[in-house]
């Protein structure tokens, strides 16, 4: 891999020097976390190889006896999930002291990226293509949050609790993926939610967490529905000048319905979506299924 740049006249070839990492060579750094580095790798196999993406934590936080229960958590979420909308995991373990975790590589962007954009440029994302967006999320999780032990059979009831445009990739091959169950809520969970902490994004917080209720699938559903409502009318749904502001919106749930602000959502959309935002999960879908088909 070269790089090439014009100097005193003359092409200067500079090679790029590639890091191996245990059993993966790292290709290309691709972002940084707070805990972890992300890197687009390959896998080397004996006869053959494969292109994936890999997370690898930060030293510090992979002696952390914490953090490494808190990885083993997703770990464990994420290690059986095999579904075409979601990011499938392939290896763990740890290499030079570090945690890793080797995933499927999502060549594309995730969907807030395409927000941002299309609001830059005074765009709306179509009808037609927000629904079938939504639709492969639902499906997605609705395999996760119906999946079941393949040994014992027991229920697993994995949450997702972080859905929103950030852990949606639209790769540019046209497939939907549900990305990072990092602070899933599952039957395997080990890790206890600390007094006094929110787990997830503000703007996509559901009534029911802020309630202290247990939560259910219907928490996943409330985020979707969220994050259609942002992608019909090219805004953010609750957005206030601080958090505690932004808490109260959620608290009030009034939810203008979307064909007020985009007259290309028809009515028989609003109500799905509505339905979705309830503020008493009672009056919402009983699952993603249900949503799923009703789109």
């Amino acid at each position: 891999m070269l790089n090439s740049d014009r100097y005193s006249g003359r092409i200067r070839m500079t090679a790029k020097k590639l890091e191996r990492f245990g059993k993966y060579l790292l290709l290309d750094h691709i972002l940084d976390g707070g805990m972890n580095r992300i890197f687009r790798a390959r896998y080397l196999g004996d006869t053959a190889s494969k292109i994936c993406a890999i997370k690898v934590v930060l030293p510090q936080y992979s002696k952390d006896p914490a953090f490494k229960t808190m990885f083993m958590d997703e770990i464990k979420v994420t290690f059986g999930l095999l579904h075409p909308n979601i990011v499938q995991t392939y290896d763990y373990g740890t290499h030079s002291d570090q945690l890793y975790v080797a995933m499927e590589y999502c060549d594309g962007r995730n969907l807030k990226e395409y927000l941002d954009k299309l609001r830059e440029r005074k765009f709306v994302f179509p009808v037609e293509i927000s629904t079938y967006i939504v639709t492969q999320v639902c499906q997605g999780l609705h395999y996760a949050h119906t999946l079941t032990d393949k040994l014992s059979g027991k229920e697993i009831n994995i949450i997702h609790r972080d859905i929103s445009p950030h852990n949606i990739m639209l790769t540019y091959d046209g497939a939907i993926k549900v990305i990072d169950f990092g602070i899933a809520k599952a039957e395997t969970n080990s890790e206890a939610t600390q007094a006094g902490t929110i787990k997830g994004k503000l703007s996509y917080l559901a009534p029911e967490y802020l309630d202290g209720k247990e939560l259910d699938v219907r928490y996943d559903q409330f985020a979707i529905g969220i994050t259609f409502w942002e992608m019909l009318c090219s805004r953010k749904l609750f957005k206030a000048s601080n958090d505690i502001a932004v808490l109260k919106k959620i608290q009030e749930c009034k939810v203008p319905p979307p064909s007020t602000i985009n007259p290309n959502v028809p009515k028989e959309l609003d109500e799905i979506i509505l339905k979705s935002l309830s503020p008493d999960r009672e009056n919402r879908y009983d699952n993603l299924d249900q949503m799923n088909r009703a789109l």
